[in-house]
């Protein structure tokens, strides 16, 4: 993949749009001089986020912005389809990716793009999105009951034993705290039906002993906490393989 400065088109954005601005008929220079101050400003903009892009990823593009498209900016998606990536376990990130290369998780969209990496490429991947700072959960409007319901059941079922005591993971073993219902609770019933399994069988045990209901409730709590107080990315550790619970 080629790489170029993003900030040449920041230059490329001004020149254009000030060339446009000079074409303005005289009797309209009111109009011209408002325009060249909203490219002024346009300009600016530009530079920053193009600045901050390079400072945070290096020359643009990089492999992660592929990723925005389904996971959103800087791996925090919009849609609760898609799993956050941000301040998940580099551990977790690369194994998963490796999965999807290997054929051993299957997905219609990721199987092709994990074959497409190299092995950098993955760890550097895992590494971005490992030091990001998560989002904030979605504004929830499920049934308080069923949360605490949820919340029952992730307390009764020791899931901070191997999530960790926020629910934000270590190592290869992923943080569920603040990912989409919609995921969780799809995760949840394809460990329950055998459709993903885990190499430790610790999911597919415990999916498979909780009714739909009882998944619902759970993937409503996960959904409903905060993963903005995680554990620090150097305290994750770097990508390895293991056969540790997933989700």
């Amino acid at each position: 993949m080629p790489r170029i400065a993003f900030s040449t088109f920041a230059d490329m954005t001004l020149d254009t749009l000030r060339h446009g601005a000079t074409l303005a008929p005289a009797r309209r220079n009111a109009g011209a001089n408002t325009a060249a101050l909203d490219i002024y400003r346009l300009h600016r903009h530009v530079q920053q986020a193009a600045a901050q892009y390079e400072a945070e990823r290096g020359p643009w593009p990089q492999v992660s912005d592929t990723c925005i498209g389904c996971h959103g900016v800087n791996g925090r998606p919009l849609n609760p389809h898609y799993p956050p990536l941000a301040a998940q376990p580099a551990a977790y990130l690369a194994a998963q990716l490796r999965a999807y290369a290997e054929g051993r998780r299957v997905h219609p969209i990721m199987n092709a793009m994990a074959r497409a990496l190299d092995d950098h490429e993955i760890e550097t991947l895992a590494a971005f999105f490992a030091r990001q700072r998560a989002g904030d959960p979605p504004v929830s409007r499920l049934d308080p009951l069923l949360l605490e319901r949820g919340q029952q059941i992730v307390e009764a079922g020791a899931c901070t034993t191997c999530h960790g005591e926020s629910l934000s993971g270590r190592d290869s073993i992923p943080r569920i705290a603040g990912l989409g219902y919609d995921y969780v609770l799809k995760q949840l019933d394809a460990y329950a039906a055998g459709t993903r399994r885990d190499p430790s069988q610790a999911m597919n045990t415990l999916a498979a002993s909780w009714t739909p209901q009882q998944r619902q409730a759970i993937a409503a709590f996960l959904a409903s906490r905060s993963a903005r107080d995680s554990t620090a990315p150097s305290e994750r550790g770097e990508p390895q393989k293991s056969s540790s619970p997933q989700i």
